[in-house]
């Protein structure tokens, strides 16, 4: 007697042998990700309450905020995860950077790789890195 394959209900990959779920692992995670969303933007709560609330680790909510996916409401209220930038120490609302560092090392990458903003009264023209015109 074989088993019938059974499909996850969003993206139709295969779910495992005698597996009683609708949806597979990544498909899972997504739709648990815009409940947290959703509950995070509807109330005042802290990484804490999130997690209890849904039943799911810290760390899967701290990684969401680190990685920009959920973010504080108001820049100055304690609300999801008291995160700091990790340059320069100030609070972040998500992700690891400041918005001042983050533009900062944006810039620093930039002139690495050769390109800048014109000098004042200057034309846009393209440059070379040896700084000649062509």
């Amino acid at each position: 007697m074989e088993t019938e394959v059974k499909y996850c209900k969003m993206c139709r990959k295969a779910l495992p042998p005698l597996s009683d779920r609708e949806y597979c692992y990544a498909c899972e995670e997504l739709l648990l990700f815009d409940k947290v969303r959703e509950f995070v933007r509807n109330n005042d709560v802290n990484e804490y309450q999130v997690a209890e609330y849904f039943d799911i680790p810290v760390r899967m909510v701290k990684q969401w905020i680190k990685e920009g996916r959920i973010e504080y409401k108001e820049k100055d209220k304690a609300g999801i995860m008291s995160n700091y930038c990790s340059r320069c120490g100030q609070p972040v609302s998500f992700g690891t950077l400041c918005p001042q560092c983050l533009r900062l090392l944006n810039g620093e990458k930039a002139r690495m790789i050769g390109f800048s903003k014109p000098e004042e009264g200057e034309e846009g023209e393209m440059r070379f890195l040896d700084g000649e015109r062509k």
